[in-house]
């Protein structure tokens, strides 16, 4: 009995924390990190199933990374109202700066740490 009142608990606060936020925003945000995460042959199913991504394997693949920002860019600017720019000499720190931005915006956050970068719930 004591297990299902837990449950029942967990489950009152996972729909809440649902609905703290905007599922199109969520769903956006989540096509990019997946894609992301292709890249670096992960299939991830949440937000939260990005972590320990080595910063190493951002830095190899940041062109297909920026070409990933371009292609959702549309979807970027209308809903997140960020814009969507890369130079030649972009690199690393404003891939991390993008990915802060957006997960800040639906109360998640970037953390850096171990030279490796994970996406948890605030």
């Amino acid at each position: 009995m004591e297990h299902l009142t837990e449950f029942s608990t967990n489950l009152l606060q996972v729909e809440q924390l649902l609905s703290n936020f905007n599922k199109e925003k969520y769903n956006i945000i989540l096509k990019i990190i997946q894609q992301i995460s292709l890249l670096m042959r992960k299939n991830i199913k949440s937000l939260t199933g990005f972590r320990n991504i080595s910063c190493c394997e951002i830095q190899k693949n940041i062109v297909d990374i920026k070409n990933i920002f371009v292609e959702n860019k549309e979807d970027l600017e209308k809903n997140f109202k960020i814009e969507i720019k890369f130079s030649k000499s972009d690199d690393f720190n404003k891939i991390i700066s993008l990915l802060k931005q957006l997960v800040k915006k639906i109360n998640y956050k970037l953390r850096y740490y171990n030279n490796c970068i994970s996406i948890c719930q605030e």
